[in-house]
């Protein structure tokens, strides 16, 4: 259901739907919840819910997961957060193209391509 709110750029609805799940029912989420969810903050740049995001992931242990960290970058990224986007990806056990792709275009986004430049190369 978060998944088709997203689809359907009901960004508020989605969040909403997963705090309401979480406190009134017994719904553990997984990382296909948490990548919709960051999509859904990043998408519409909802800053508070894409604050809150990366807590409810360290909590739930999704932390390592390739698709839900890459969706942490993307969203810190795209909200102009640059220290906490490139401390995620240097956090990253695995990293993919679509995650050095977050992180170079959020970097060129802000216009400080100094920090890519002690990066390592894939």
């Amino acid at each position: 259901m978060i998944k088709a709110h997203v689809g359907g750029r009901q960004f508020a609805e989605s969040f909403a739907l997963y705090k309401h799940i979480r406190r009134y029912t017994g719904f553990v989420p997984d990382n296909f919840t948490f990548t919709a969810l960051g999509k859904s903050c990043g998408s519409s740049l909802t800053i508070l819910e894409g604050f809150e995001l990366p807590g409810h992931v360290l909590k739930i242990g999704f932390c390592l997961d390739l698709y839900v960290s890459t969706a942490l970058v993307n969203l810190s990224a795209k909200s102009g957060e640059m220290f906490w986007a490139t401390k995620m990806f240097d956090e990253m056990s695995d990293r993919s193209l679509i995650s050095w792709t977050a992180l170079i275009s959020g970097t060129a986004r802000s216009g400080d391509m100094s920090r890519l430049s002690s990066k390592e190369s894939f």
